[in-house]
């Protein structure tokens, strides 16, 4: 039992948002049957711990009037602890979109795992992974709305790689005229087909240039097109959105 004031959050765990509701909720449910499940910490001076996992049980704890609380203790290197606070945050399924999002990035970029290591960890499917830290090169404003709730990951998947002004514009038939996540699709996909009838055709791509492509793209988590010759002479172009991607991008090329 340790008390809640030698208890200090991790400023990088994913969950950023603690609804006020659900958190009287669970201090209401601790009142009554204590705290079921210990949260994890590790020491790091006598008389003080920090957070690994279990923010929301010790806010719920403090609301409940609880001055201590159960915790389990580990040996963790700061590296280590903010490992292990991503992962059980990600196996969690109260997340919103964009803190999977995040989280599942951090994961990769920080701490410099692979989308299967990641999938081994947290239990979740390599393609999903993928697709969650898609969700980062979308616009700002549809971020923000997946992030409050008022679309789904379905509702924006479609979106992604899309013309802003398409996203935005989409995003805004989703908050105000309520487009369901089939809605959206069709048409996306009618946009698409306009697009494709107003651009001649092009020629069939290699099959072996396709698949480096595709593996350039999930290596760098952004989009990437690759044009060569049929000697192999050509450019790689890598896609960003906004600085943040663009520095993300640079550190990753640049790694030893």
């Amino acid at each position: 039992m340790i008390p809640l004031d030698r208890i200090q959050f991790n400023p990088d765990q994913p969950r950023k948002q603690f609804e006020d509701l659900e958190l009287v909720e669970l201090g209401v449910s601790i009142q009554a049957q204590g705290v079921l499940q210990p949260v994890l910490v590790r020491k790091l001076a006598e008389d003080k711990y920090e957070l690994v996992a279990g923010e929301r049980r010790c806010r719920a704890a403090k609301l409940a009037g609880l001055d201590r609380i159960p915790a389990l203790v580990r040996v963790f290197n700061p590296q280590r602890a903010l490992e292990a606070a991503l992962i059980e945050n990600l196996q969690r399924v109260d997340l919103n979109p964009m803190e999977m999002a995040m989280g599942f990035r951090d994961l990769s970029q920080n701490h410099h795992l692979t989308h299967e290591e990641i999938s081994l960890r947290t239990g979740k499917d390599r393609a999903t992974i993928s697709n969650y830290i898609r969700l980062l090169t979308l616009e700002k404003v549809v971020q923000e709305m997946l992030r409050k709730g008022e679309m789904t990951m379905g509702h924006a998947r479609p979106l992604i790689g899309r013309e802003p002004i398409v996203q935005m514009w989409v995003a805004y038939r989703i908050a105000q005229a309520g487009w369901s996540v089939r809605r959206v699709e069709q048409h996306i996909a009618m946009i698409a087909k306009r697009q494709a009838e107003a651009e001649p055709a092009a020629p069939p791509r290699e099959a072996n240039l396709v698949d480096a492509e595709e593996k350039l793209a999930r290596a760098l988590g952004a989009k990437v097109t690759l044009k060569a010759s049929k000697r192999f002479k050509g450019t790689i172009t890598v896609q960003f959105n906004d600085l943040e991607e663009f520095q993300r991008i640079f550190d990753r090329l640049c790694q030893n």
